[in-house]
Order: C-alpha cells, then structure tokens, then sequence
C-alpha cells in the first residue's frame, strides 16, 4: 500500500460578494458608514470561525522549528501523525544541514507509552526506557528531515549510512543505500523535505517532490532508524531534546 504525506489542510471561509443585491442597498448608506458596516462584517466572521473550532486547537498552526516551517501534522496511509518536536542538525556544531521533525500517531502513542504519560520532560529524559519503547514502537511514526541548505544526495546518502552502520546488518544497510540513492538522484536541493515514515516493519521513504513513496520491507531499519536520532548517542541532541520536550507537553499531558 503506497504512503501520501499531506500537510493539515486550513479551512476557508466565504466573505460576502459586494456584487450581490446587498451591495446595492449600500450605496444609500453614508460613506463613513460603509467601512465601519465591513469591520462589523468582518468581525462577524472572525467570531463564527473562531466558535467553529475546538478551543486550544489550531489546526492552521504551523510550527517551527530553527526557523523552518513543519506542518502540524501529516498523513501516512490514512493515518495521522502529529509533529512532537524536533531539533537542528549540525556538522562540526556549527554548520546547520537539516532541522529533524518527529512525527507519531498519538492514540497509538497514548497507548503503547502509558507508563510515560504525566511525566515531565526532565523525568522522561531520565528514563531510558522510555527512548527504548519509542524506538521500537511499532504504531505509526516518522522522521522528516527539512533541508537548510543544498547537499549533494551522495553525501545524504553517506552520513546516514555511517549512522546506521553500527545498528544494522550489512544486507539490511545495503537496501536501505540502494533506495535512499535511488530516491534522491544527483542531489538534495535547499528546502527539500525528506520524510522516513514507518509502520511496523515497513518503511516509507518520500521527498517533497516525489509523488511515489518507496518502500522498504526490514524487521530492524526502523528501530534502527528512530535510534540514531534519539537512542543514547543521537546525532542531534538538540532533536532528541525537542521531541522529548514536545512529548510531555503534546502527548503526555
């Protein structure tokens, strides 16, 4: 089953056509009046919209992260997957390649982590179990990398395979090169979006402009995967913090 990865869509709202018969009804208003009758109007508007929504839920809300703009949630097969948190990566601590996003089907979360809900950031970072249970977690979750500045995909290609190197067997880090290079071509362009979305024991791999996710079927890639970024030696910090941040205050709570 292919993978499609939307961004929360916002609603629209209909403001009155000045071409209608009601338009001409205001040319016998007073023209100090007319502008004071659209603020009211316009208000009228703001009000309906604002009780159409849950209270505390902005689903327009988009959230950024180290100045890059991430949908508030994404989808996966049908599956919703709210963004938690995230963080910056950075060569040598000081260049910034890609800001990491951490995405989760929440119910499934709520589910699975129940021994972690109710915990603080600073009590969750203490508890190694709680990375262990996310990082083999079989319920939806992904990664999205959002790009800063433009990489050769060879050299994309290449940190992640240094990264997975010591958590994957050889045949299963082999397939995951051959797709990953197969996917990104010659290179990764500033602002590319590139999404690692796993279910279970597949995962789907995506770039902001593909169309056609490609999948990879392994038993170990997506433990593997979540863990470079937030087992106990993470190649951004600054992510695994975000994401545990975001948990307590998205998830846990």
């Amino acid at each position: 089953m292919g993978a499609s990865f939307e961004p929360a869509k916002a609603a629209l709202v209909a403001l009155p056509n000045p071409r209608t018969k009601y338009a001409k009804s205001l040319k016998n208003l007073s023209p100090l009046y007319v502008p004071k009758l659209y603020l009211l109007l316009a208000a009228v508007v703001l009000v309906l919209v604002c009780v159409a929504k849950p209270q505390g839920v902005d689903s327009d809300a988009r959230v950024l992260i180290d100045g890059l703009d991430f949908a508030p949630s994404i989808k996966m097969s049908g599956i919703s997957q709210q963004l938690i948190g995230g963080g910056t990566r950075l060569k040598y601590n000081v260049v910034k390649i890609y800001a990491v996003g951490v995405y989760m089907d929440a119910a499934g979360a709520k589910r699975a982590l129940k021994p972690y809900l109710g915990l603080a950031a600073g009590a969750l970072q203490k508890q190694a179990g709680f990375y262990k249970a996310v990082i083999e977690a079989r319920f939806a979750k992904a990664l999205l990398l959002y790009f800063h500045r433009s990489v050769g995909s060879s050299a994309v290609v290449d940190a992640l395979r240094d990264s997975l190197a010591p958590r994957l067997k050889a045949p299963s880090l082999a397939k995951f090169r051959e797709v990953l290079q197969q996917m990104l071509g010659d290179s990764v362009p500033k602002g590319s979006q590139l999404f690692f979305s796993c279910r279970g024991d597949n995962l789907h791999m995506s770039v902001s402009s593909s169309s056609s996710p490609l999948l990879m079927q392994d038993k170990t890639i997506c433990a593997a995967l979540f863990d470079v970024y937030l087992g106990s030696s993470p190649i951004s910090m600054q992510a695994k913090e975000g994401f545990t941040l975001g948990f307590a205050e998205r998830v846990g709570a």
